[in-house]
């Protein structure tokens, strides 16, 4: 059972996933800035399992490196490898105008890789 600090990054990796799944409902749909969410909930997502280990949370948003930290207390973890190579773009060029433009599968594609990265961390934490 993950602890209270472990849980409250968890609930901020589903704020952020929201935010995202929210965003779709917009017109124009701003896919740059669901992007951006989904990458921020993996990142925390990822993070929550670094804080239930108590190591030191790195400042950074490269999400393989972090999936690396976070996989030598969660081997089997590492099958997400491909998720956060995804994702981890998202956390600079979709910050900004004049990145590169991203279309409706993109954003389909994070929508269904930040959830892969929140449900997977989530069953490893919470075993039944």
């Amino acid at each position: 059972m993950p602890d209270d600090d472990t849980r409250e990054w968890l609930n901020y990796a589903h704020m952020d996933y929201g935010v995202a799944v929210f965003l779709q409902g917009h017109r124009p749909v701003p896919i740059e800035i669901i992007c951006y969410h989904c990458q921020q909930a993996a990142e925390k997502a990822i993070k929550s399992v670094l804080v239930n280990g108590e190591k030191e949370v790195p400042r950074i948003h490269d999400l393989p490196k972090l999936l690396a930290l976070a996989s030598q207390q969660w081997p089997s973890i590492t099958e997400l490898f491909k998720q956060a190579n995804r994702l981890t773009n998202y956390a600079a060029f979709t910050r900004y105008p004049g990145g590169v433009e991203l279309t409706e599968a993109d954003m389909r594609l994070a929508l269904q890789y930040a959830w892969d990265i929140i449900h997977r961390i989530e069953t490893v934490l919470t075993p039944k």
